[in-house]
């Protein structure tokens, strides 16, 4: 595990620039996500310690603790856009990612990550939810995990009154939450969406850290855990035999929530989870990083690479473009989460930072 860590800080030292920004891959430009997805692997490991928080602050733009209403990456431009992902929805992942970089790093920011006429506001918040095309779970699971976010951040760190407001709208939105989960599987929109139970799954993985977190008991764990068990491949990723690594931390996050809350299936978990550890940590590259799929054939990276030249795109935005079998900052962070909380569900071991408040990073 120590050479795992060291080849890790190699590859994020190698793909760092002196502002201490981080780039996402080899060959792609720093941004606000790219270096939080760094800074966040740094926490995890513990050695956030050895970043240079003035830096840090200074790249993000922050002045003498003034109010920021709205984090932008004055390298984001609507026109990068190539995927599916909406400019809004980039923006406030832009924005969750940052305030998760910047408080591990010990910086709260004083802002309005939710509209002001939104907090408290049971009317506005259920017309907001009902709006959610649930459907499309995964996608739109991502902006109700950034909005109970910025709703527990303002609860942590804003003062009395909006702090109450916060709390109770946190209340509502999960109290929709149980009224819209599908009894029969356990997950979110598989009753709108013919029954696509990977959809399902990897949205479910969004919110279930909320239901942990605030205390809420989760409805329907055993269907949650009997579907999330015959998603696997056989060798134990999620998707195409060569998985992903955020649909693959998805699965094991479902595991590690529903764990706290019961032992249902608990051997068969836990042989998966096996399995998956092993894969993932024989697929450390060279390089200290992690790539986003997992193969041990050459000859498929090499095609990938040189003849396809197939890429994926992080949210669809151009600049976080690269080829899935090779590193990136994004599959690191997500690939070592995965083996810390395996080992965490499995042998106990806490030898990771967990972060604070309910977003990804937050383990126990």
């Amino acid at each position: 595990m120590l050479e795992q860590k060291r080849k890790v800080i190699d590859y994020l030292v190698a793909n760092s620039e002196s502002n201490g920004s981080v780039r996402f891959s080899n060959d792609t430009y720093a941004n606000f996500l790219s270096t939080s997805f760094g800074t966040m692997i740094y926490y995890l490991i513990g050695q956030v310690d050895s970043r240079d928080e003035s830096k840090l602050i200074q790249y993000w733009g922050i002045k003498d603790n003034a109010p920021i209403e709205n984090i932008i990456d004055p390298s984001f431009s609507t026109n990068d856009l190539i995927g599916r992902h909406k400019p809004d929805y980039v923006l406030n992942q832009i924005t969750y990612f940052s305030l998760l970089a910047l408080d591990v790093i010990g910086v709260q920011l004083r802002g309005n990550y939710v509209e002001e006429s939104y907090l408290g506001n049971s009317v506005l918040l259920e017309r907001w939810f009902n709006s959610l095309d649930l459907s499309r779970f995964w996608y739109e699971s991502n902006k109700i995990m950034f909005m109970l976010y910025f709703l527990s951040y303002i609860n942590r760190y804003s003062g009395q009154d909006r702090s109450k407001k916060a709390i109770d709208s946190i209340h509502l939105i999960m109290q929709l939450l149980n009224e819209s989960q599908d009894k029969v599987t356990g997950f979110w929109g598989t009753n709108l969406n013919n029954n696509n139970l990977y959809d399902g799954c990897y949205g479910t993985a969004h919110v279930l850290m909320y239901y942990d977190y605030f205390e809420y008991e989760i409805p329907y764990v055993k269907q949650i855990l009997d579907n999330t068990l015959s998603l696997h491949n056989e060798n134990g990723l999620l998707g195409s035999k060569y998985g992903g690594a955020c649909e693959d931390y998805d699965a094991i996050e479902i595991y590690l929530r529903c764990g706290k809350q019961t032992d249902y299936r608990k051997n068969d978990i836990e042989l998966v989870l096996i399995k998956m550890k092993e894969l993932i940590e024989k697929s450390q590259n060279r390089d200290g990083g992690f790539s986003y799929k997992i193969t041990d054939s050459f000859v498929r990276k090499q095609v990938y690479t040189k003849l396809i030249k197939k890429k994926y795109s992080y949210s669809g935005w151009n600049k976080m473009t690269t080829n899935p079998f090779e590193s990136d900052v994004w599959a690191t962070w997500f690939r070592l989460l995965s083996l810390k909380v395996i080992d965490y569900i499995i042998e106990s071991k806490t030898d990771f930072n967990s972060y604070w408040l309910p977003g990804w990073g937050y383990i126990k």
